[in-house]
């Protein structure tokens, strides 16, 4: 009687152990994976943000980051929100879309004047979703949403280009870059050979 008792526990007891280690492992091997990929993406997208402002002394400045497949093509691009008091005008700051070529980031687009909320409309154009970028200052008084189709090669450069649609509503889509109170609260951007923190 003894026998029969301790046999299913003993399955149990085995069956828990292998269930508990399988996950273990799963879940080690995915937080290291992730962890690798970022901290590549990170470093590479830093040297693509570095190129794009060597050519000027732009003081201090920081960058907001989205990882979001516009696309559709399973391989998410870089949205960028840039922000200090040499980068910006009144009417707002650039955002930079990334994408991923040979190891490193191309720039795609740039949006010069925006602000947060910072969208990816559930619309699409050309086979990428449409930005949606608050647009306020610079002689605006009362800031409105447009929504900004990307044309097959980049988005509009600015958020007031004639292809840009006023948002009627409220927006639609997943948020990118949200709103913040300083630009100090965005990634500082060290010089090349030193390291990118918060």
């Amino acid at each position: 009687m003894d026998e029969y008792v301790k046999r299913p526990a003993l399955l149990f007891i085995s069956f828990f152990i292998l269930v508990n280690t399988s996950a273990f492992a799963q879940s080690k091997l995915e937080v290291t994976i992730e962890g690798d990929v970022q901290t590549q993406s990170d470093s590479a997208l830093a040297a693509a943000l570095r190129e794009e402002y060597s050519d000027g002394n732009y003081g201090d400045f920081r960058y907001f980051l989205k990882w979001f497949d516009l696309n559709g093509d399973g391989e998410p691009e870089a949205i960028v929100y840039v922000a200090g008091p040499r980068v910006c005008g009144t009417g707002g700051c650039p955002t930079h879309i990334f994408v991923r070529r040979e190891g490193g980031y191309k720039p795609v687009s740039t949006i010069a004047l925006t602000r947060p909320l910072i969208i990816a409309s559930q619309r699409r154009t050309h086979g990428w979703n449409n930005l949606i970028v608050f647009v306020a200052g610079g002689g605006i008084l009362h800031g409105y949403c447009v929504e900004l189709p990307f044309d097959g090669s980049a988005y509009p450069e600015s958020a007031s280009d004639k292809l840009a649609k006023e948002v009627k509503g409220q927006p639609q889509g997943v948020v990118l870059i949200k709103r913040f109170s300083s630009y100090l609260e965005g990634k500082s951007l060290k010089p090349q050979g030193g390291s990118d923190k918060r």
